[in-house]
């Protein structure tokens, strides 16, 4: 009997080393394959939060350039409004003082009215002075943009006129003539300050 030991191919568990090693390889290549799989989930899920969350921004940046554009439609209003307000206040801001001027032109008027019968020097010399202080103050108001309504033979404006009354014309005269002023009207750039009030043809 032979005291040489037997050769063998397998370890002391019995097991082949080439099987061991397909395993080890066949294990590590499902490890790999779940690692992929879980990458892939993450990613996948990462992807959808974020087309949520691009999604929300989109939605927010689509309300923010709205509110931009409404907020400039509001500045340019309020630019346009600003604008006209310093016109009209440029252009009507002597309102007031025009309406107190032309009630002093009112009396001047009615003092053009004497009958200079006679040789009354004096009085023509009242006169003249009431004339070319009328005629002074009417040239300094038209300055400022007022200009008077004298409508005596014109034909009958509703936006200018106020008719006091209507009476028949005489032949020759057509309908609707202003054939008297009572009180000669005044416009303020454009703007009626005070109709003229007048006697009207039939």
């Amino acid at each position: 009997m032979s005291d040489k030991p037997e050769a063998s191919s397998k370890d002391g568990t019995g097991k082949n080393w080439n099987e061991v090693s397909n395993r080890e390889k066949e294990l590590s290549e499902k490890q790999e394959e779940a690692e992929r799989h879980e990458a892939l989930e993450m990613t996948e899920g990462t992807n959808g939060e974020l087309s949520e969350e691009l999604d929300v921004a989109q939605t927010e940046a689509k309300r923010n350039y709205e509110l931009f554009l409404r907020a400039q439609a509001e500045i340019e209003n309020l630019k346009r409004r600003a604008k006209i307000d310093l016109e009209n206040a440029h252009k009507f801001g002597i309102k007031k003082l025009a309406e107190d001027l032309v009630l002093v032109l009112d009396s001047l008027d009615e003092g053009l009215k004497i009958k200079l019968d006679g040789g009354d020097e004096a009085l023509k010399q009242v006169y003249t002075g009431l004339k070319l202080t009328y005629d002074m103050l009417l040239g300094t108001i038209k300055k400022y943009g007022v200009e008077q309504i004298n409508p005596e033979g014109e034909t009958f404006n509703p936006e200018h006129h106020e008719a006091m009354s209507t009476v028949d014309a005489d032949e020759g005269v057509g309908a609707n003539t202003v054939l008297t002023v009572f009180q000669k009207g005044y416009v303020l750039n454009g703007r009626i300050l005070r109709p003229a009030r007048v006697i009207v043809a039939k």
